[in-house]
């Protein structure tokens, strides 16, 4: 993780070559770049569908970087640590968009940074069943200045 502290009271967080490895260790082959981590059908499960053999990918690795370094591909990821024992053909395929994405975006830069640490705004929400399951999903925010 690289971390510059900038003296407009502003830090980046970059994580190009936890990146990279990670899709090195995928065994996917990722030959072009998403312009998005996910497609409209991210939320779409086949239940039918037969499970894949062989070595489990560790998503969490992307959950990490997804938290820290790259806020943007956290809800596909976050979707696909709930199938890591139902890998499928569809779930692949999803976690290789993601890759196609990361391929594309390894370059970016998370910036934070505060107006004034004495204000603190904080957002939420929340939908509810929204898998076949009836799991849901919630999400948060919190901004400084």
């Amino acid at each position: 993780m690289d971390i510059n502290f900038k003296n407009d009271c502003s830090v980046t967080v970059q994580m190009k070559d936890y990146l990279q490895e990670s899709m090195d260790e995928s065994g996917l082959s990722i030959n072009h770049e998403a312009a998005t981590p996910a497609k409209e059908n991210l939320f779409d499960v086949d239940s039918e569908a037969p499970l894949l053999e062989g070595d489990e990918f560790e998503t969490a690795k992307f959950l990490y970087v997804a938290i820290r370094a790259q806020l943007d591909m956290l809800l596909p990821v976050a979707f696909l640590c709930t199938r890591v024992t139902k890998r499928t053909k569809q779930v692949q395929m999803k976690l290789k968009r993601v890759l196609e994405y990361v391929k594309g975006s390894t370059d970016s830069v998370y910036t934070m940074g505060a107006e004034s640490l004495n204000k603190a705004q904080s957002w939420f929400d929340a939908a509810y069943a929204v898998h076949l399951d009836m799991k849901s999903h919630t999400g948060g925010i919190t901004s400084f200045g």
